[in-house]
C-alpha cells in the first residue's frame, strides 16, 4: 500500500513548495514569485489577477530597498501573468516526450532561479548612486550574486531632510491658497455692499436680518484716475461693468490705496466710459473733417450669394461706393 506524503500533494510542479511570502536578502526571482503566486490561488482561494497584484506589491518593496525605480504597477503585473501562463502551458503538455517540450522546460527551470526583472527601461540613466547601478547588474546574473546591505545612514538623514523641507513648503503653499482665499473673500463681500448701495435702500425692518457690510464712508471718492487709455481696454477687453469694477476695485488695492478715495461703483464707471466713447468719437469725426480726402472708399461685405459660374458654388459679394 503505498502511501501519499502531504508535501508531495503541494508540491507545484516544477517550482516546488507554495510559500506565503518573499523572504531572503536579494531581489525576488521567478521561483519566489511564482510560489508566492501559487500560495495566494491555492490557499487564499484568490483569482490569478488578485494573486498577481498582492505578489507585485510585495515585490516592488524590495525593489525600493535597493533604491532601483520599477516599471509601471500595471506592467508588472502584466509580465508576471504571462510568466503564470508559460508555466500552464508546460504543465499542459508535461506528459509528451518530444524534445522540444524538454526543451522548453529545461529552459524554463533554468531560468526560475534569475532575477523577475521589473526595473524601468531608464532605471540606470534615473539612478544617481554608482553603487546602486552595479548592484542591478549583478542581480541580472545567473544566480543573483550579492545582496541588500543595511540602511546608509548619512544618505537616510539626507532624504530625511529633503522629504522634511518638501512638506514644510507644500504647508507653506497651503497657507498662503488659504489667506489668498480668505483675502478674495472679504474683498468679494466689500464689492458686493458697494453694489447693494446702488440699488434700492433696505429697509429698516430688515436690516437685522441682514449680513452688516464693512463701514464705509457715506461720499463717494472723488479722485479720477480712469484714463481714455483706460477705458479702450476695458472695450477691448468686452468686460462689462460689473466685471469692470471688481477688477478696477482689486487694482486699487493692489497698488496700496484706498479704494473709499475712488469712484468705483457700476454707475460712475458707466457714465465715465459713456462719456470716454462719445469724446473718442467726436475727436475721430474732427480729426476727419479737417484731413477731408478727395476721393473716399466705402466698403462693406454682404452676403453669401451664389457665384456666377459654375466652379465656384458661393462668392461674397462686396460693395463699393465711390465719392
Amino acid at each position: 500500500m503505498s502511501v501519499e506524503l502531504r508535501s508531495d500533494k503541494q508540491n507545484i510542479y516544477l517550482i516546488g513548495l507554495p510559500s506565503h511570502q518573499i523572504n531572503g536578502a536579494k531581489l525576488p526571482s521567478n521561483r519566489q514569485v511564482l510560489t508566492v503566486l501559487f500560495y495566494n490561488i491555492r490557499e487564499v482561494k484568490l483569482t490569478v489577477s488578485e494573486s498577481a497584484n498582492l505578489v507585485i506589491r510585495e515585490c516592488i518593496i524590495f525593489w525600493e530597498k535597493a533604491r532601483i525605480p520599477t516599471k509601471a504597477f500595471p506592467n508588472c503585473v502584466k509580465k508576471l501573468v504571462d510568466l503564470y501562463h508559460v508555466w500552464r502551458e508546460l504543465q499542459k503538455n508535461c506528459k509528451k516526450t518530444q524534445v522540444t517540450f524538454k526543451n522548453r522546460e529545461n529552459n524554463f527551470v533554468k531560468d526560475l532561479d534569475n532575477l523577475f526583472d521589473i526595473a524601468h527601461a531608464d532605471a540606470f540613466d534615473r539612478m544617481k548612486i554608482e553603487e546602486d547601478k552595479d548592484f542591478l547588474r549583478k542581480q541580472r546574473e545567473a544566480g543573483r550574486p550579492g545582496c541588500l546591505g543595511g540602511i546608509h545612514k548619512k544618505l537616510a538623514e539626507k532624504e530625511e531632510r529633503v522629504r522634511q523641507r518638501r512638506s514644510e513648503e507644500e504647508e507653506r503653499k497651503v497657507k498662503q491658497r488659504e489667506l489668498l482665499a480668505v483675502a478674495s473673500t472679504s474683498s468679494i463681500d466689500s464689492l458686493e455692499c458697494l453694489e447693494n448701495s446702488d440699488e434700492e435702500q433696505i429697509p429698516n425692518s430688515e436690516l437685522s436680518t441682514q449680513i452688516p457690510c464693512p463701514e464705509k464712508s457715506s461720499k463717494r471718492g472723488t479722485k479720477s484716475f480712469i484714463t481714455l487709455k483706460l477705458v479702450a481696454a476695458l472695450d477691448r477687453c468686452q468686460l462689462s461693468i460689473r466685471d469692470s469694477v471688481y477688477i478696477l476695485h482689486a487694482f486699487v488695492e493692489a497698488l496700496g490705496l484706498n479704494s473709499d478715495d475712488f469712484p468705483i461703483n457700476k454707475s460712475s464707471i458707466q457714465r465715465i466710459r459713456t462719456q470716454a466713447r462719445k469724446s473718442r468719437a467726436e475727436a475721430i469725426k474732427t480729426d476727419f473733417q479737417n484731413n477731408l480726402p478727395d476721393v473716399v472708399t466705402v466698403h462693406w461685405d454682404g452676403k453669401l450669394l451664389p457665384g456666377l459660374d459654375v466652379r465656384s458654388s458661393k462668392r461674397t459679394l462686396a460693395n463699393y461706393c465711390f465719392i
